[in-house]
């Protein structure tokens, strides 16, 4: 059971969250994704479009901006699973077994 938290601040992350969504798939493990935008102005859309069509996923616009600390205090508290992962918008994986070796 894995929870991966995602802060997101004006970066358009749907590579990323299908990337992660497709590897949780193949292990087929209990699981959630939750991508907050804190206070974000860009990309919200396209995060959000593809937020919605991924099962085990929780969205959510966040505003006024939180700030670093707080937006993950959030997601961490809101979190459904005690094992959390933490993962910056920006980060790009570049190995199909990611989620296998992190677990």
């Amino acid at each position: 059971m894995l929870s991966i938290l995602i802060p997101i601040y004006n970066f358009n992350t749907t590579n990323l969250i299908k990337e992660l969504n497709n590897q949780l798939v193949i292990l087929n493990i209990k699981y959630e994704i939750r991508c907050y935008e804190d206070g974000s102005t860009r990309f919200t859309d396209q995060n959000k479009a593809c937020c919605n069509t991924i099962k085990n996923m929780v969205y959510k616009q966040i505003n006024p901006n939180l700030g670093r600390q707080e937006i993950r205090s959030l997601l961490a508290n809101e979190a459904k699973y005690n094992r959390l992962l933490f993962i910056d918008c920006d980060n790009i994986i570049k190995h199909d077994n990611f989620i296998e070796n992190y677990l």
